[in-house]
């Protein structure tokens, strides 16, 4: 009996952003975000916090010395080395700046395209 293989509903890319959480418990978490999608990331992470927490997100595309992105997410998965953040809302200079990022780093730029349509039209949850 074979497996099926790990399916992804959206195209991940390589990034190294650092980024902060910060739970609604007000737990703050740093790390390093290492891949991304239209969904969300993985940030590698020493801190932990429990699954299903929402978060407040600060991206720094650019460094900390520049302005953060923000958003708010939800934890969503734990491994060794961090855990996995799906994102819950993107104000539109945050989603600008995550589909730049994306499209710029992406082997299929135009499927890239088609999935950030698809996130846009789909009602919270259902991602």
């Amino acid at each position: 009996m074979f497996e099926d293989p790990e399916r992804r509903l959206f195209t991940r890319v390589a990034a190294r952003l650092e980024a902060d959480l910060e739970t609604q418990d007000g737990l703050e978490l740093r790390g390093v975000l290492t891949n991304l999608s239209v969904r969300g990331f993985f940030l590698q992470t020493q801190e932990f916090a429990p699954l299903g927490s929402e978060c407040r997100i600060q991206l720094y595309p650019l460094g900390r010395s520049r302005g953060a992105l923000v958003a708010s997410g939800r934890i969503v998965r734990e491994g060794q080395e961090g855990l996995g953040i799906e994102f819950e809302n993107l104000p539109h200079e945050t989603f600008e700046s995550v589909r730049t990022l994306i499209l710029g780093s992406a082997e299929e730029p135009e499927l890239v395209e088609n999935e950030l349509l698809n996130r846009l039209s789909m009602p919270p949850g259902q991602y």
